[in-house]
């Protein structure tokens, strides 16, 4: 049986080699390939390709079925009358120069298992707009997407973990980009010559910022460098002619040759480190960091601990001004996202991008809540934020004011319990969420809930003793239990033709409401739904 197996399989064998495919690529739909008999995989070869090109997850030749597993080497390179590709999902790699030079491809829709683009990959693809990657990804290699001034934007997923050097250089026309908390480190000239470019976030993962890594980004006016950075490379930022505002994380050890060197319009460097970073050249110490910068009629800001040496040293006491700061907190408050609080200001902001994580009162308190939440009087929350966690600000008892931007579309539960001092809060009409409890017993004089708004969790405004009037969304069908459960000066109460039940107890104890207008799509009334309302 042995014998018989062996000889078959040799025969098989046989029937392959005696096949021309090691000698040239064969041909399935008007796509060339290369096969690999041992594993039964495909990979796509050379061909002078156009028009539209659909890459099939699966070809079969000579009976056999092979999985398209790969983008060859060059396997597209020149094709300029090709227009877009879709890449199958089975195809998990794009090798080196694949689609260098298409000049007419517009479009390029990835499969779902692709987790390398190679080498110059992308690169001239001048008519390339956007371009979406899998959550499988994890390399982008050097210069991948280099000179796509065509490219506007691109999303890169959280998987992906290495961005090589020039992935993205002379990207004339991409306008903004954020940085996935998994990646750690900019290699060199990344997004040199990004001269569009206006917004860059940064994941608070990162640890090093290359050299040349955003040079000639002519477009950019400000920078915050999150807390993780350590290093910043040569002419990091070197001919950012519009930068005009520098923050730098408390972590920065190391400033770059010529890093923020002919920054024409630079006003303002805020510097948080915990100690003066070093200019370093190499091994080598430099003063030329700012070289070529208006630096003499800007201003600097330290912690106040350290002003003393920056006015002594080169070339920091160049400054116009040297300003110093309390000492601010930093800290982490989701993947993506960084709180700090400025005890000079009371202030606490939340900045990245992304959703705040929930927290609750015991065991997984908020990081600013024991420590400072007495002391805040002002909530900065920076677009990119898409959600406000539950138990996020409850009893911040000295809270006058909270900025909420149109990127948050959910407010959690218990977030703004107890903040009796707060009497007014704009909610964006982004928000489509408020959670239970959110603003109980605060110090709310009225509320608006836009019309973005579809749910209002039990409670939110309970106990909010100073709630004079409402204005509720007309997306709300259902007025949840004890909605405004015992708000005594509550006079006032607008209640829309989308509301078609008053859950119990919502108006319990409004002792000031005495009369109330209900809409005629209203069929159910709860229990005890207006009980004390005289």
């Amino acid at each position: 049986m042995n014998m018989r197996k062996s000889f078959y399989q040799f025969l098989f064998m046989a029937a392959f080699i005696l096949l021309p495919l090691a000698a040239s690529a064969i041909e399935i739909d008007g796509i060339n390939y290369n096969l690999t008999v041992y594993d039964k995989t495909a990979e796509v070869a050379k061909k002078a390709y156009q028009g539209s090109v659909i890459i099939p997850d699966y070809i079969t030749y000579n009976g056999v079925k092979f999985s398209v597993t790969g983008i060859g080497a060059q396997a597209f390179e020149g094709c300029t009358e090709l227009t877009s590709v879709t890449i199958g999902n089975n195809v998990k790699y794009i090798r080196e120069s694949a689609f260098v030079g298409c000049s007419g491809l517009t479009s390029v829709t990835m499969g779902n298992r692709v987790t390398t683009i190679a080498a110059n990959a992308f690169q001239d693809c001048k008519s390339l707009v956007s371009i979406d990657m899998p959550d499988t990804m994890k390399t982008i290699e050097t210069g991948a997407f280099r000179h796509c001034i065509g490219l506007t934007s691109i999303v890169i997923p959280n998987s992906v973990t290495t961005i090589e050097a020039e992935a993205f250089s002379g990207c004339m026309s991409l306008t903004s980009i954020v940085i996935p908390n998994s990646v750690t480190t900019i290699e060199t000239s990344v997004f040199k010559g990004c001269s569009s470019l206006t917004s860059v976030v940064m994941s608070n993962s990162l640890k090093t910022i290359g050299s040349d890594a955003f040079m000639d980004c002519e477009a950019l006016t400000s920078i915050t460098i999150p807390l993780s950075v350590t290093s910043i490379g040569n002419r990091a930022f070197y001919g950012c002619s519009n930068l005009a505002s520098v923050v730098m994380g408390s972590g920065v050890e190391y400033i770059g040759t010529m890093a923020f060197a002919n920054c024409k319009a630079l006003t303002d460097v805020y510097c948080y480190a915990k100690e003066m970073p070093l200019m370093v050249n190499g091994s080598d110490f430099v003063t030329d960091a700012f070289q070529g910068s208006p630096i003499e009629q800007a201003s600097l800001y330290v912690p106040v601990s350290m002003i003393e040496l920056y006015k002594s040293l080169e070339p920091w006491k160049n400054f116009k001004n040297i300003i110093s700061v309390n000492d601010a907190v930093y800290g982490k408050c989701g993947d993506n996202l960084t709180w700090k609080y400025e005890e000079a200001t009371h202030t606490l902001t939340i900045f990245g991008s992304g959703a705040m994580p929930n927290y609750d009162y015991s065991s997984n308190r908020a990081p600013w809540r024991d420590d400072y939440s007495n002391n805040i009087q002002k909530v900065v929350i920076e677009e990119g934020v898409t959600t406000i966690g539950d138990y996020a600000f409850d009893f911040c008892s000295a809270l006058t004011a909270v900025t909420i931007p149109s990127s948050v579309t959910s407010i959690g539960a218990v977030a703004f319990e107890g903040c009796t001092a707060l009497s007014s809060i704009d909610i964006p009409n982004s928000v489509t969420n408020i959670g239970l409890f959110a603003f109980c017993a605060s110090g709310l004089t009225s509320v608006v809930i836009p019309n973005s708004v579809t749910t209002i969790g039990d409670g939110a405004f309970a106990g909010c003793k100073n709630l004079t009037s409402a204005i509720i969304s007309n997306n709300v069908k259902s007025l949840s239990k004890q909605l405004f459960h015992i708000c005594p000066k509550l006079t006032s109460v607008t209640i829309p033709e989308s509301v078609t039940s008053v859950d119990e107890y919502t108006f319990y104890g409004c002792t000031g409401l005495t009369s109330i207008s209900l809409p005629a799509s209203v069929t159910s009334i709860g229990t005890d739904a207006f009980s004390g309302c005289i």
